[in-house]
């Protein structure tokens, strides 16, 4: 189901029943158990210091997932240039442990997301440096990394009067949550959005980051490449 999008009713055999497997996969999403699996998962330490990266993916939304009740924004579900999307924004550490996630309509921009995700990154995380790209160049944005204890590593936009300067060699390495997304989207349930739910589809990339790291992807070879793709 994760890694070829089958759905729910494509597990139903002699020994399973569809409806049981997926009334257990609501009951543990509604009581948050695979957030809490992939937040306790063990992930290698950095002896460097920690660098986190932040930026978005986008997803496209199939048919059978388009028409939530209650409607496509309250789902986290928007109009972009290539139609029906849902956008996972993420600041993902330089060993691909993921900080803090947040899922938005395919239309909505990166930086008005960037507070949030900043303020719901764990204290204890020891990130002592936060990349993103020029998207991100906020007075909030910057005032809300500084206020997290990180320094900012940011391309100031082209419109800044007084821009800011950053490390070149630091921001080189901003595509950890790059290898990030390509790592996630391996598996097509994540690559694309079958399901109606908000809660549901947060609840199949938590499963999809337990996969994955089981797997040992995160602490692969290709993983630590500057790209992997």
């Amino acid at each position: 189901m994760l890694k070829e999008g089958a759905g729910w009713r494509a597990i139903h055999g002699p020994d399973v029943a569809w409806g049981t497997v997926y009334a257990h996969f609501r009951r543990w999403t509604k009581e948050g158990i695979f957030a809490e699996l992939s937040r306790l998962l063990p992930w290698e330490s950095l002896a460097e210091g920690r660098l986190g990266s932040m930026d978005s993916t986008h997803v496209k939304v199939h048919r059978s997932g388009c028409n939530p009740a209650g409607g496509q924004a309250a789902q986290a579900i928007g109009t972009s240039r290539g139609g029906l999307n849902t956008k996972i924004h993420a600041i993902v550490a330089d060993n691909g442990e993921p900080l803090a996630m947040s899922l938005t309509g395919g239309n909505s921009h990166d930086n008005p997301q960037a507070q949030g995700l900043i303020g719901a990154m764990d204290t204890e995380a020891g990130v002592g440096t936060l990349i993103a790209d020029r998207a991100y160049d906020a007075n909030a944005t910057r005032a809300a990394v500084e206020a997290a204890g990180c320094q900012a590593c940011l391309p100031p936009k082209a419109n800044r009067i007084a821009p800011a300067t950053y490390d070149q060699a630091t921001f080189a390495r901003r595509h950890v949550v790059e290898n990030f997304w390509e790592v996630l989207k391996r598996l097509r349930r994540v690559s694309t959005r079958y399901e109606k739910l908000k809660q549901s589809f947060e609840a199949v990339v938590h499963l999809a980051i337990l996969v994955q790291h089981l797997r040992g992807q995160f602490q692969s070879a290709q993983f630590r490449r500057a790209s992997s793709f």
